[in-house]
């Protein structure tokens, strides 16, 4: 007896829709597209989440900030030293607001987020971009690893040439 040979299936092809009706509309909107809050000026960007002792401490950074201060009780013992050398009294001098990105967490345990301080100084108005990279101290709060600001940027004039547009952001990883 001899085994007949088995006739050979083929996978049906995908075929595309004649239209972008129904579900696949969602394919011209651009899902995927990553959107960053490049002006930082939307307002607030997170609210709560999985880490909610994390965007607390953000919003008490972002808050000294606001200030033109440092909160040092939320940075190590290194930070804080670096800091008070890096940027003095009068860095943050004129800031009235900061705003904090969406912040990053790493399989190390250590989150990021990227910072944007708003400032007037002498009438013209001004902003600074930065980041923070904060980790879990010993009792399980979160505290400032690192920290830098671009406080140079605060002594030129911000001028925004048109209005802004999310696709047009570039991306800086």
């Amino acid at each position: 007896m001899e085994s007949t040979p088995k006739a050979k299936r083929t996978a049906a092809a995908p075929r595309p829709s004649s239209s972008l009706g129904g579900l696949d509309r969602h394919l011209v909107q651009r899902p995927l597209d990553p959107v960053t809050a490049a002006d930082f000026e939307l307002g607030d960007l997170v609210s709560g989440g999985e880490a909610p002792e994390l965007l607390e401490a953000l919003g008490s950074i972002a808050a000294g900030l606001a200030e033109g201060r440092l909160p040092y009780d939320r940075f190590s013992a290194a930070a804080a030293e670096i800091a008070r050398v890096r940027y003095g009294e009068k860095a943050f001098e004129g800031s009235y607001a900061a705003r904090v990105s969406a912040p990053t967490l790493e399989r190390d345990g250590t989150a990021s987020a990227r910072l944007r301080v708003f400032a007037t100084r002498s009438g013209v108005g001004s902003s600074a971009l930065g980041l923070a990279i904060l980790s879990r101290g010993e009792t399980g709060e979160w505290i400032v690893e690192h920290f830098e600001l671009d406080t140079d940027a605060l002594n030129n004039p911000e001028t925004r040439p048109g209005t802004w547009d999310p696709y047009a952001t570039p991306l800086s990883y």
